[in-house]
């Protein structure tokens, strides 16, 4: 999914972000507020919270737990790591303006790993 992708949001969860995506915006397209929209995918890393995926797949290994998928896993994510989510937005913000003022950013590693792939790499 690229930066044009259209904006379809299924839950209010991921309204809400649409929402504050589209007024960031519009201050921009109004009023030239200077303002990037960063759109990191999903991030991994250190002292993540338990409750995330890879965490909790982690922790389940570590002590001799049952791995739980939830659905049959086949729903499939873009996985980042922290620090590579870090070092882009530190790119956006050392660019001059004039080329990234308006822009959207999509932060992603580009490779779309299923649950059950990544409770299987663990």
């Amino acid at each position: 999914m690229d930066e044009d992708h259209p904006l379809n949001p299924m839950s209010p969860y991921a309204s809400a972000k649409c929402g504050a995506d589209r007024l960031v915006y519009s201050y921009w397209a109004t009023y030239k507020m200077p303002a990037v929209i960063v759109r990191p995918f999903n991030n991994f890393g250190a002292m993540q919270h338990l409750e995330k995926v890879i965490p909790r797949f982690i922790t389940s290994v570590l002590l001799d737990d049952v791995l739980t998928i939830h659905g049959d896993g086949a729903a499939a994510r873009d996985f980042t790591h922290v620090v590579d989510t870090c070092r882009a937005i530190d790119l956006i913000l050392q660019a001059p303006g004039e080329t990234v003022h308006g822009e959207v950013f999509n932060l992603a590693s580009g490779q779309h790993r299923s649950i059950v792939d990544v409770a299987r790499d663990v």
